[in-house]
């Protein structure tokens, strides 16, 4: 399967037009339509837009597609911060992300506690 053909694929079980994902993705309808057609194929910002659009992540939307490949190089020549303002947060992801930061600073205050009890022992037996 092509990346054209999941995309038209995708598109047509969501049923919906041409216009409107190209207004969902803030691309033009030509591009939809030449993605579409494997006449061209997504940046990887594009790409990111498409997995949040229709609920995926990459390996997801690229599994058993045959036309794309994107070196590490392509993927890591852009941060997390290159492409973090282009997605919305859903209110309904906040108890899960709210959850996750309190569990990280548990264990950022476990290593701590940690480090502070190795910093003792070292000062302890260097007297």
């Amino acid at each position: 399967m092509t990346l054209g053909e999941k995309l038209f694929t995708l598109r047509t079980i969501k049923n919906i037009s041409h216009e409107k994902l190209s207004y969902e993705l803030n691309v033009s309808k030509t591009a939809i339509i030449k993605w579409e057609q494997d006449k061209s194929i997504p940046n990887m910002l594009n790409l990111l837009k498409i997995c949040q659009f229709f609920e995926m992540d990459l390996p997801a939307l690229l599994e058993n597609v045959v036309n794309v490949q994107f070196s590490n190089e392509s993927i890591n020549e852009r941060t997390f911060d290159d492409y973090a303002h282009h997605f919305k947060m859903s209110h309904a992801d906040a108890p899960e992300l709210i959850q996750c930061f309190i569990d990280n600073q548990k264990q950022i205050a476990s290593l701590l506690d940690q480090q502070k009890a190795l910093f003792e022992k070292i000062i302890q037996n260097s007297q």
